[in-house]
């Protein structure tokens, strides 16, 4: 019993929380190269939650620039909790299932929040 419960408080350590998780995400997302397709653009995530809280993403010239605060204006805005979105991240949790299911909210260009798909798809494969 005893190895059994040092080993869990082990792997609790190894694990990061997920504020970190969010650093270690965004440094992803700043470092992600986009399509040329992608248009220049904002888009506002309210992040819910302990690990919470307001940032701009900024999309343009193939790249992503993650800013904390809240944009003048965004075409697109996203609200999640911190935790859902390092799970969709981490592939734990398809982010149309959350959509269907109504933990995230989805405003402004549909199209555009669709293409947000690749930030992840990029970001998880550090």
């Amino acid at each position: 019993m005893m190895e059994t419960t040092e080993k869990n408080a082990e792997e609790a350590v190894e694990q990061p929380s997920t504020a970190e998780r969010l650093a270690d995400l965004f440094e992803s997302f700043n470092k992600t190269q986009l399509a040329s397709g992608v248009p220049e653009c904002c888009v506002q995530l309210k992040l819910t939650g302990d690990s919470g809280g307001d940032y701009k993403l900024l999309l343009g010239g193939g790249h992503v620039k993650v800013e904390a605060g809240c944009a003048d204006s965004a075409e697109v805005s996203v609200t999640l909790s911190a935790e859902d979105l390092v799970a969709v991240a981490d592939g734990k949790y398809d982010g149309r299932l959350l959509v269907a299911s109504e933990r995230i909210v989805v405003e402004g260009d549909q199209d555009l929040a669709l293409a947000m798909g690749t930030l992840f798809s990029d970001s998880t494969s550090d």
